[in-house]
């Protein structure tokens, strides 16, 4: 009698997932927070997501071999879905998946130079530089998009087809229009870069192109014409080539 009043009274109380919301089924234990055992995991999880994070981090950095072989597999055998998926991202996230790209073509290059190669982020380098051009030492705004001459773009000061490494200390950031007109000389203080000013406003004069070269001011880039930089077509392999 106590067993059935214990039940019924238990059938009364309504209770919810503390996951999904759900009314918890009356059968279940009287201390159940959950409604399933995949709700309750689901909790658990999103408590510890931090934690989980970090050991993922850890387990990835001991285990590089294995996590790239698990990588590959995981492609070979669901290809179609895994294109899917980096399509998805990509235009969800275009800049980012832009600044990967470059960073795995620049990596890749140095590799087959045999050169130094260390893991780093445009981010990284912009926290270093204060956002400053290295080249025109003007600042950079963050806001302007590729493949405006005034974003922002990595810079190899020894490029790398002259043997210079993708490490920090060889990268600097960079507009992208003095990115592309230094290309790959080699430049070691930034005063040699106002001698390519100089010449681009010679040439900008010989375009009948109205340009005020100022030192330390990349108003002096915006003013060319777009003409005077790659096409947009080809940017991509032209900075693959600094």
């Amino acid at each position: 009698m106590a067993r059935q009043q214990t039940i019924r009274l238990r059938s009364l109380t309504i209770r919810h997932c503390g996951n999904c919301q759900a009314v918890i089924p009356w059968h279940m234990a009287a201390d159940a927070r959950y409604c399933s055992t995949a709700c309750q995991q689901a909790a658990w999880y999103r408590r510890n997501d931090e934690m989980l994070k970090q050991r993922a981090v850890e387990w990835n950095a001991a285990n590089a071999e294995q996590k790239s072989a698990i990588g590959k597999l995981y492609y070979r055998n669901n290809r179609e879905r895994a294109q899917m998926q980096n399509a998805a991202w990509r235009a969800a996230n275009p800049e980012k998946a832009r600044e990967i790209s470059r960073n795995t073509s620049a990596r890749r290059r140095a590799r087959l130079r045999g050169v130094t190669v260390e893991d780093f982020s445009l981010a990284e380098i912009w926290e270093r530089d204060e956002g400053i051009c290295w080249l025109c030492e003007a600042t950079i705004d963050p806001l302007i998009s590729w493949p405006d001459p005034k974003s922002m773009s990595l810079e190899h000061k020894v490029p790398i087809s002259l043997g210079g490494g993708h490490t920090r200390a060889n990268c600097a950031l960079a507009h992208l229009g003095c990115n592309l007109l230094k290309g790959s000389k080699l430049i070691t203080e930034a005063q040699e870069f106002q001698v390519l000013l100089t010449e681009a406003a010679a040439e900008a004069a010989a375009e009948d192109i109205d340009l005020t070269l100022e030192c330390s001011q990349p108003e002096a880039l915006e003013q060319l014409e777009f003409s005077l930089w790659p096409s947009q077509g080809t940017i991509e392999s032209v900075m693959t080539r600094s």
